[in-house]
């Protein structure tokens, strides 16, 4: 029956997902048993860049702050409450059970990979039927990617499926915690605002077979339904766009088509107009807020060429045209076919973060796959359906495969920005422990992107979006350890406290350590084999 899913069913769900996030954390957990003596790994793997600065909002929940800043920059900021919550709160719950920022996001990560899976499967049950063919869905939703391996072998070229985290589910569980959050609480949207979503069961049906909190018109759902949305913005406040579009068109093509008036339409109207405060805050705030406003300019995702979007899901869009027919011809899976088309149109809409709207795109495409597979390929296989099986998920899952052996290899070398030395990890402790989160610390591009992740303190350059004015910043910092700028100049323009010099900025300087300061007023304040730290002294970062 649509929509009901057994005490049984939902054991093995369980199960399954837990392998899932287990697979999904075998990369990471081979990296740090593969980082060699005299290395520190970071915990961060595939787009280490977005990874630390993750990082770096958590360190600022965990020093106690809720008013978010970008410490990436120089800029002098007001703090921005609300942004970023989801990490900051991550970061809170770190200070609070005195665990590293990176155990907490790995557990975050976990717990909302498992969740979206177990969410994904109520998702699947209200199209496919069958307990065997709701696993295969499942499956194919957790483990499937497209031809980017291929790509790159064959012609270096990189596909979205190597590293676009948003369009593939596992990779979303691989990457950080708040992607499979956003993607859950996107499915729970659409499960309290509109379930029953196959038009062709009826509401007897429906009523009988979902269960719980989908089981009736009650209340609760109009209060769970505006509470994920109002998270959702705060999570990913974009992904609010593609949600809310999908369901308007949906409910209308469902209300002309039953001819009436859909409770649907009133704990949409009612979780959207909760939700919409939040989000226009969101807005005014990244216009208003002078240095969020900048970083806003400068941080552009564009969508990749539509050509190598469809490369991204390789042979999952071959088996959901065949799901699509199959759809059509019986009047069912309309949900997901608006929900792909529409999602397609908005990635190449004029919008500064394009590629961030395939967030979930994913799952209708793989549910339509599975369709395709379940209903189609069985059918036509008869007695050789387990070896179209096995054939049809190796072709799907060879991709994810590969992405996890890159990493591991990646991984191994043990080279920035995923391992430091432990010399580098003991200087970041000191300034942790030694110094305030104001301070501006003077480093290397590379160490840049460590140093307000794991002390805490602002840099001039660190991120190539999250650094206002980053090109200018970075050729600054280049050319002060070269030798090529004035350095009392350079920190008088940036208020620098402390000049971090290791293994990175030895490989810039032209001039002995020592030299490194001799034009200003400094003293050593730490230093150990690997890594010393200057201190500048008053008046030299005084701003004029």
């Amino acid at each position: 029956m649509m929509g009901q899913v057994s005490r049984k069913e939902w054991g093995w769900v369980c199960c399954f997902s837990l392998v899932v996030v287990v697979i999904a954390t075998l990369p990471y957990l081979a990296a740090w048993w593969l980082t060699p003596p005299g290395k520190f790994y970071t915990g961060t793997l595939l787009n280490p860049l977005d990874g630390h600065s993750y990082l770096a909002k958590m360190e600022q929940g965990a020093a106690g702050e809720w008013a978010f800043t970008l410490p990436y920059t120089t800029e002098i900021q007001q703090g921005a409450p609300v942004a970023y919550l989801y990490y900051l709160l991550l970061g809170h719950i770190s200070g609070l059970l005195g665990l590293p920022t990176t155990v907490v996001g790995h557990a975050a990560r976990l717990l909302a990979g498992w969740g979206l899976l177990l969410v994904a499967y109520r998702f699947i049950a209200e199209f496919v039927s069958g307990v065997p063919a709701r696993r295969m869905a499942l499956a194919v939703l957790a483990f499937s990617s497209g031809l980017g391996w291929l790509l790159a072998i064959l012609w270096g070229l990189t596909a979205p499926d190597l590293w676009v985290a948003e369009s593939n589910t596992f990779l979303s569980i691989l990457v950080n915690p708040h992607f499979p959050l956003a993607e859950t609480l996107m499915l729970l949207i659409f499960l309290l605002v509109a379930a029953p979503l196959e038009r062709g069961v009826s509401q007897a049906e429906a009523t009988a077979g979902a269960r719980g909190y989908l089981a009736s018109n009650g209340a609760h759902r109009y209060v769970l339904a505006v509470l994920a949305s109002v998270a959702l913005v705060v999570v990913q406040p974009f992904c609010i766009l593609p949600v809310y579009l999908v369901l308007g068109v949906y409910l209308a093509g469902r209300t002309g088509t039953e001819r009436r008036w859909s409770p649907a339409w009133s704990r949409a109207i009612v979780a959207g107009l909760f939700s919409l405060p939040v989000a226009i805050y969101y807005f005014v705030l990244f216009q208003q807020n002078p240095v969020l406003a900048a970083w806003t300019e400068q941080n552009v995702t564009p969508s990749p060429p539509f050509w190598l979007t469809l490369v991204g899901y390789g042979f999952l869009v071959l088996l959901a045209v065949v799901g699509t027919v199959w759809c059509v011809r019986r009047r069912q899976g309309l949900f997901l076919i608006i929900w792909t088309v529409l999602v397609l149109v908005l990635l190449y809409a004029p919008f500064a973060l394009q590629r961030r709207l395939m967030m979930g795109l994913h799952v209708p495409i793989a549910t339509l796959a599975a369709l395709g597979l379940t209903q189609v390929l069985w059918a036509w296989a008869g007695p050789r359906r387990v070896a179209v099986s096995v054939v049809t998920l190796f072709t799907l899952f060879v991709g994810t495969l590969f992405i996890v052996f890159v990493c591991i290899i990646g991984a191994a070398k043990a080279e920035w920005p995923l391992a430091m030395t432990t010399g580098e990890k003991a200087a970041l402790d000191w300034l942790r422990a030694s110094t305030d989160r104001s301070e501006v610390v003077l480093a290397a591009p590379h160490t840049g992107l460590w140093i307000p992740a794991w002390a805490g303190n602002r840099v001039i350059y660190g991120h190539p979006f999250e650094t206002i004015e980053a090109d200018r910043k970075k050729a600054a910092v280049d050319s002060f350890f070269k030798g090529q700028a004035d350095p009392a100049q350079v920190v008088r323009q940036y208020n620098v406290h402390y000049i971090f010099y290791g293994p990175e900025e030895r490989a810039l300087v032209r001039a002995p350590g020592p030299g490194l300061t001799g034009t200003l007023a400094s003293e050593v304040a730490y230093s150990n084999p690997e890594v010393t730290l200057y201190r500048i002294l008053p008046p030299a970062y005084s701003r004029p």
